[in-house]
């Protein structure tokens, strides 16, 4: 069979119907346009992928899908793995310029809206981790006590789960003790 049959006589129904990126259209097409909430319902309701031939990586869908732009096709995407970049290739240019198009019609050109800062925001003076992994700070303070923490000795991950939210700490005195990450304050990273 031909790709181009193929595409065309994909199984269109919303069963088969998997989803691209915007990062992926974006890639390929030269273009820097994000779609959220509102833009990404309405730009889906007009761009569809269907699969021709998918399979199972891992724990996720990849393989060949038909690309579709207001029920016409224009090309298909092929993911080999799940860790893979998307390559789209497209039926004809105008296909791939009609795509841009659709897709730069969904570009901000007003004032966007920033998130803004409260700047009576508190963040503390420290913050949490729950794993004894996530820690990077070579100090942290336990119990109103200023400790080192050894990142030398890192959880092996064969071991139990409640191992793996515990890590081994050197008081001022030079004692040292296997404690919960829980309890420790981790320090910001500031000058």
């Amino acid at each position: 069979m031909k790709l181009l049959d193929a595409i065309r006589r994909v199984d269109k129904s919303e069963r088969n119907e998997t989803h691209v990126e915007a990062d992926e259209l974006n890639n390929v097409l030269g273009t820097c346009v994000y779609l959220g909430g509102d833009d990404w319902d309405s730009f889906h309701s007009r761009f569809k992928a269907y699969w021709i031939a998918p399979h199972y990586c891992t724990d996720t869908w990849v393989g060949l899908c038909a690309l579709y732009l207001d029920g016409k096709p224009i090309g298909v995407g092929y993911q080999p793995a799940r860790k893979s970049d998307m390559k789209i290739r497209f039926i004809s240019e105008a296909c791939m310029r009609e795509l841009r198009d659709v897709l730069l019609s969904f570009e901000r050109r007003e004032n966007p809206e920033a998130d803004l800062i409260d700047p009576e925001e508190d963040i503390g003076g420290s913050f949490k981790v729950h794993y004894a992994a996530e820690v990077l700070s070579k100090t942290a303070t336990l119990d109103g006590t200023t400790v080192e923490v050894d990142l030398t000795h890192r959880t092996d991950y064969n071991q139990p789960v409640e191992e793996w939210s515990r890590i081994n700490v050197r008081f001022p005195d030079g004692t040292k003790k296997r404690v919960e990450v829980a309890h420790l304050e981790v320090p910001f990273n500031l000058e």
